[in-house]
């Protein structure tokens, strides 16, 4: 994702990691609005113009490398949970049957929306020294990640908590499909772009969050918190929630780095802390999926 830019900071602090050689790296005086970041201070890669040295920035340390590194090693980890899954959790045979299509559908899926969310999110931090225009278009792209891995999360649990209830899931799941697609036009469409629209695209995705409350809600009041808890892994849901949200809070409030402005040009900065909040949040879902799975295939999935 991309922040503002702020004035420079009167207080400037030595980061913790020096960044790469001069030749690859500079301040934030020397590049343009677009690639500036709240409060950071070194490390910003040259725009280069070129996919190539894009990816040779990968070899030397910058402010993005961070940022590039949480979501890559987020990546792998995801797909080994996807392996892992496949030879230990789906095939196994548990009572009353084995895993149906549905199970493959929404636990799959919502591993493929998470590695499409990082895999994204690692594309749009290795590329965006590119260019301004390929800045703008793999941001776009990172927006998309975001909602795909938003409306991966949703799918698990109108699965399992309205099993029984078809009518009330497709509802469920055509609102949220609905969202996501408005989404996806606010996040890429040129027309929506400009400054005075800008309030648009964080009320739309702030909408698609918000929207997961009333399924969850409307479970809560038919089973009861024990029966959520066990059927769709609701404190795992919550849990999921609480590392989102601290996430989202110390990246818009710049926390550690408003503190020490340079001291985490490199690393620990709210960028990246956000980063591996959201991949805690999204394993912390995963567990919540597994719980929810395990009970629906045991003998007391009673609800």
């Amino acid at each position: 994702m991309e922040k503002s830019a702020v004035k420079l900071p009167k207080a400037v602090y030595r980061p913790l990691f020096a960044p790469g050689h001069p030749k690859y790296t500079t301040t934030i005086d020397d590049v343009p609005d677009f690639l500036r970041d709240t409060y950071i201070i070194s490390g910003y890669r040259r725009l280069c113009y070129s996919y190539r040295a894009c990816l040779h920035s990968m070899t030397y340390v910058h402010n993005e490398s961070g940022n590039v590194l949480t979501h890559l090693v987020s990546l792998v980890l995801f797909l080994c949970l996807g392996f892992s899954a496949n030879y230990n959790l789906l095939p196994a045979s548990m009572s009353p049957g084995r895993a149906s299509w549905g199970d493959y559908f929404v636990l799959y899926g919502y591993i493929l929306s998470a590695c499409i969310c990082f895999a994204l999110s690692t594309l749009f931090h290795t590329f965006s020294c590119h260019s301004h225009g390929h800045h703008v278009a793999w941001l776009k792209c990172d927006f998309v990640g975001i909602l795909v891995l938003i409306l991966g999360s949703f799918l698990p649990g109108l699965y399992y908590g309205y099993f029984e209830s078809r009518m009330l899931m497709f509802l469920y799941m055509a609102m949220i499909f609905s969202l996501f697609a408005a989404g996806v036009f606010v996040s890429v469409s040129p027309h929506l772009q400009k400054p005075h629209l800008r309030w648009l695209r964080p009320v739309v995705f702030f909408s698609i969050a918000l929207s997961g409350v009333f399924p969850v809600c409307h479970h809560i009041f038919a089973h009861g918190i024990a029966a959520s808890a066990r059927s769709i892994g609701l404190y795992y849901m919550l849990g999921m929630c609480g590392f989102y949200v601290a996430g989202t809070l110390l990246y818009a409030f710049n926390i550690p780095e408003r503190w020490f402005p340079g001291l985490f040009d490199i690393v620990g900065n709210s960028h990246q802390l956000f980063h591996c909040l959201v991949f805690v949040a999204a394993l912390t879902h995963y567990y919540g999926i597994v719980q929810a799975f395990k009970w629906h295939h045991s003998a007391q999935s009673v609800v």
